[in-house]
């Protein structure tokens, strides 16, 4: 089974607010779940929230987001996360 993510997407004048919601197939992978929008310019900002029980993600799990030529836009900032922090 593969996994899932849902978008929410808010358009705020320039600024574009992206929130990914996912949950990891059986192997914690969630791919092929592209956003909506096509955007462009600079990412200001990156948070993560893991959940807790019975959906928490294995501790060190690594998020990447990546554009149409597989770069990672948060360039390395979700590698070997903490599934107990906020960052």
């Amino acid at each position: 089974m593969a996994g899932s993510c849902t978008y929410t997407e808010e358009r705020h004048g320039s600024v574009k607010l992206i929130a990914a919601d996912w949950l990891s197939d059986a192997s914690g992978d969630v791919t092929g779940n592209a956003s909506t929008y096509y955007y462009t310019g600079k990412i200001i900002y990156y948070a993560a929230d893991p959940d807790s029980g019975g959906t928490q993600p294995s501790d060190n799990y690594d998020v990447t987001v990546l554009d149409k030529n597989s770069i990672d836009l948060i360039n390395g900032l979700g590698t070997d996360m903490s599934n107990a922090a906020n960052i």
